[in-house]
């Protein structure tokens, strides 16, 4: 992904190097002082004296490239070789002898050939920077001025790169000594001789050029004055000049989310009738869209019809169009050129095509695409565009792919914005490894620059597969070889991936690293946001409170996500729903920050939790009322607590039936106000499981296939079905109707997703989120296993789940316990899981029932306190076990161990499985003798042959060794 670095000149490599026998002791002490404080002036001059005296080699120049070794060779005692001249330099200026460095340079570096002075072969680029420095800090303009123009008319066309390097050296001593005027102007100047112009309109081609230039402008302790910068270049450089400087400063400004120093720049090429680009005509569109003055982009855009040359100049107008929000307007004057006989123009359909996809009108942009196509018309980049963009809007990510194909058929290069919704379509997808092909794909391409926005989006597609070590490296990249400055955006967006990946302390981390070097104008308030967010997880609602002081104090303008996060600290770490309410209440009526199906969400969720349907029903009655856009989080919100409430009543399903297929017809046909047209699975997941366990198999059936027949094309089912969420479906109902060989099937499907997905390239850290896709269907999978008699590959497949780390839940364990305990292939495997895991947190339930009991008993309690009890209360998620086993589960596999037991009829062998039961499964062995097992045959024999142990432990309750059996 990187690109190599270009080669420079290596320093000179001094300790090789050979003094002559020529060189005095006393000059050669002197030499070997290692310090940096300034020479006395008697020892400077001795120095100097005695080398000027005896000159340098004589060398006949063999060509102009400047080289990076010296020879070391003595060829005579009285003359100064190369390594002692290297050495000098390098001497004088680490001594702060600046006037004789460059003394020394001006005798010793150049030679003269005919007329011109030019520098020797052997000149070294450490001494050549030194040379040029020295003039910069003595402030000997003319002098660097021809020094300058000497290397660049000897080196220009053999060593450009280096050129360039040793001009922005210069340029960043002169910005360090606070001579920013004069560097700005020479930079210019020097720039316009390397490259013929200072008119630079994409920084990555011109990287190496400009990232020197765009430190300067970064840094937080400079405040540049560019047009006083030019004003004097025009002045004195002339307006060409100006206007080239102009242009590079506009990109820059643009590049580094300036904005309106870059409106400040346009003006001042507006009224100094300076020549407007298509670079200036692109930034400044750019900038009008983010400062959210969309009036101006179209304004702006036609006033300059020899400056439209930059496809992403239609991005900038195309989305002003559509925010102004004229549809009608739009299409009325679209469709009166007809009516006047006046054909539309390929002008026309993109505007119009575009603004119909932002609103997800898809059937129009198809129509107005085969329209122009059958009038003879060639796409145009914003029709191309358009359509591209109109199918991802709606969630129709395979056509995605088509259309961006039509890109390349008609030789059209796709913009920034092209890319970034093809990036946005593998978010869509949940692909990291297709968006980073994309990236990669993008690095190699001058002509497409690479934003903030991007590497964004890729971070934040980092959050679902909870891989930090991605976002980081994303991340680092991005400030470190592209260049480009984070802001609030993708410092948020990385903070997420950490939150998400359960390293709040992380993400908080970052906030105090960063959030120093960022203002309001970058995005600060995302951050924030995020550490929220960070505090929310942790649980700290002291710190959470602290934040929403700090935004205050700050006085921070807030936006949606603020809310969200106000709502989501109300519910979850305060359990305080009216605040919440209050809160949404508010925003419904803000007049800058709009309400969102997002902020409901967060609520409804809330509600769910605690099963309060009637506020998940109000919620949506509200939603309807403000007109407020639903998203499928919410249709699933609501389905599910219409349906709960049908069945507490008593009522049959077929109403609940009725809405569903009512949403996802209205949904299709677009008549349903919801974000996405394209209704996601698990909106239609849950219903089809309701159905199946409350109704009729074939009714859940017939609900899956329609709602693929209405939202997916029949070569999108495959696609459609590989969803985690449809895959569980299908299994719940191919349990239910007891088709276990298709069960199967399927389960080995879903077991070969995951593993892919833990296999794929960008899989460096496992996902958190893929932990819980067991949850709720091993049941389903055991007894399937148990139907098809393979229970004995049960054990198997409960360690590879358990050795990744799947969340296993208290039900799937005890669904587990229960089928092995019944088959005599697996008793002991079972034993051995609840000998392990299962038995402590049934103890200690019953335990803590039968102190309750007892304390409750005023006959045994009246005089005695219960500390135990007290502990609990005061922690009762400390003694509250998440895995244990479960009443009915123990009476089951306490009588399918007896059965097991029955079946060995000599008493020798019985009590052999008994030792060895009670030597390796202890803990439950110790429960299970605690009473006589009457269901077993010859157990009087075994009570009479062993009755000192029974007596013992069954008075002290503790585990016996299995030799005293």
């Amino acid at each position: 992904m990187k690109r190599c670095a270009p080669a420079v000149l290596k320093t000179y490599s001094y300790k090789r190097g050979i003094w002559n026998t020529g060189v005095p002791d006393h000059i050669r002490r002197l030499l070997r002082d290692k310090s940096t404080s300034p020479l006395c002036s008697q020892d400077e001059r001795s120095l100097v004296s005695f080398f000027m005296a005896r000159g340098a080699i004589p060398l006949k120049p063999a060509g102009t490239a400047l080289t990076n070794r010296a020879t070391t060779a003595v060829t005579t005692n009285s003359v100064t070789t190369t390594f002692e001249r290297h050495y000098l330099i390098k001497y004088l200026y680490r001594h702060q002898a600046y006037g004789n460095v460059i003394k020394i340079a001006q005798s010793f570096l150049y030679t003269t050939i005919g007329s011109r002075k030019l520098l020797r072969q052997d000149v070294s680029l450490p001494e050549l920077k030194k040379f040029l420095l020295s003039l910069v800090i003595l402030q000997r303009g003319i002098q660097l001025d021809q020094a300058m123009s000497g290397v660049i008319s000897q080196y220009l066309l053999t060593q450009k790169t280096m050129v360039v390097d040793l001009i922005n050296s210069v340029f960043t001593k002169m910005v360090a000594m606070n001579m920013h005027e004069e560097a700005v102007y020479k930079w210019v100047k020097w720039m316009k001789l390397v490259n013929g112009h200072c008119e630079f309109t994409n920084y990555m081609e011109n990287r190496l050029i400009l990232r020197t230039f765009l430190s300067f402008m970064r840094q937080s302790s400079i405040r540049p004055d560019y047009l006083s910068y030019l004003k004097d270049i025009q002045l004195t450089q002339g307006p060409a000049l100006a206007s080239q400087f102009a242009t590079t400063l506009i990109l820059l400004l643009t590049y580094t989310r300036r904005f309106n120093l870059a409106e400040d720049i346009w003006n001042y090429k507006c009224e100094h009738n300076l020549p407007i680009i298509s670079s200036d005509l692109t930034c400044i569109l750019k900038t009008y869209c983010h400062m959210q003055r969309f009036s101006m982009v179209p304004q702006t855009y036609y006033k300059y019809p020899n400056a439209q040359h930059d496809q992403n100049q239609f991005d900038y107008l195309l989305v002003a169009h559509s925010k102004l929000r004229d549809w009608n307007a739009l299409q009325q004057q679209f469709n009166d050129l007809f009516g006047i006989g006046k054909l539309p123009s390929i002008q026309h359909y993109g505007i119009l095509m575009y603004t119909m996809a932002r609103i997800g009108e898809l059937d129009s942009v198809n129509k107005l695409y085969t329209q122009l196509l059958r009038r003879g018309m060639i796409p145009t980049y914003v029709v191309l565009q358009s359509l591209l963009y109109a199918h991802y809007k709606v969630g129709d990510f395979s056509a995605c792919f088509t259309h961006f194909e039509l890109f390349k058929k008609y030789d059209i290069p796709p913009s920034t914005a092209t890319h970034t919704i093809m990036l946005k379509v593998y978010r869509g997808l949940n692909d990291l490894d297709g968006a980073l092909r994309v990236l990669k794909r993008l690095s190699g391409d001058p002509s497409v620059e690479i934003t903030e926005s991007h590497f964004s989006l890729l971070i934040q597609m980092c959050s679902k597969s909870t891989n930090h070590l991605i976002a980081q490296e994303l991340f680092d990249l991005m400030t470190d070889y592209y260049n480009i400055q984070h802001t609030g955006k993708s410092t948020a967006a990385l903070m997420d991936v950490y939150i998400e990946s359960d390293k709040a302390t992380e993400a908080i981390v970052l906030f105090e690293k960063y959030s120093k070097n960022l203002s309001w104008r970058d995005g600060l308030i995302l951050i924030f946001n995020k550490l929220i967010k960070a505090y929310i997880s942790l649980q700290n609602t002291d710190k959470c409170e602290e934040v929403f002081r700090k935004i205050t104090d700050l006085n921070l303008a807030v936006d949606s996500e603020f809310y969200k996060m106000m709502i989501k600290f109300s519910v979850t770490l305060n359990k305080d729903y009216d605040t919440a309410m209050s809160i949404l209440n508010q925003l419904i009526k803000h007049p800058v920050v709009k309400v969102d199906a997002a902020h409901f969400e967060i609520i409804m969720e809330a509600y769910d939790k605690i099963s309060y349907r009637d506020g998940i029903i109000d919620l949506y009655q509200l939603m309807s009322d403000n007109k407020v856009t639903a998203n499928s989080k919410i249709l699933y919100f609501i389905l599910k607590a219409v349906a709960k409430k049908s069945l507490q009543n008593s009522e049959e399903v077929k109403e609940t039936l009725k809405m569903i297929e009512d949403i996802m017809e209205n949904a299709a046909n677009g008549t349903l106000d919801v974000t996405y047209n394209k209704l996601h699975p698990s909106v239609m997941a849950w219903p089809m499981r309701m159905v199946v366990k409350h109704d009729s198999p074939q009714r859940a059936l017939e609900l899956y296939n329609r709602y693929n027949e209405l939202f997916f094309k029949k070569h999108d089912w495959v696609s459609n079905n590989n969803k985690f969420v449809m895959m569980r479906s299908l299994l719940v109902l191919l349990a239910q109707i007891g088709q276990w060989k298709d069960f199967e099937t399927l389960f080995t499907k879903y077991v070969d997703r995951i593993e892919n997905i833990e296999n794929l390239p960008s899989s460096t850290t496992p996902n958190i989120k893929l932990k819980s896709l067991f949850s709720g269907l091993l049941p389903y999978k055991i007894n399937q296993l148990a139907a098809m008699n393979k229970i004995d590959e049960l054990p198997l497949l409960w360690k590879k789940l358990q050795k990744k780390g799947f969340i296993l839940d208290n039900i799937s364990w005890n669904s587990a316990v229960d089928a092995l305990f019944k088959d005599s292939r697996t008793i002991s495997y079972g034993m051995k899981i609840v000998d392990d895991t299962l038995i402590h947190g049934y103890n200690l339930i019953h335990k803590f029932r039968l102190l309750t009991k007892l304390s409750q008993d005023t006959t045994r309690s009246s005089d005695k306190s219960w500390p135990t009890l007290e502990l609990k209360e005061r922690e009762p998620y400390k003694f509250q076990p998440r895995l244990y086993l479960q009443s009915e589960t123990y009476r089951s596999i306490v009588k399918y161990l007896d059965t097991y037991l029955n079946g060995i009829e000599d008493l020798t062998t019985l009590e052999d499985q008994i030792r060895d039961f009670i030597s390796n499964y202890k803990y439950f062995m110790k429960d299970y003798l605690l009473k006589p097992r009457d269901n077993i045959n010859n157990w009087e024999r075994i009570e009479l042959r062993h009755s000192s142990y029974f007596k013992e432990l069954r008075k002290f309750k503790r585990i016996l060794p299995a030799s005293k059996f």
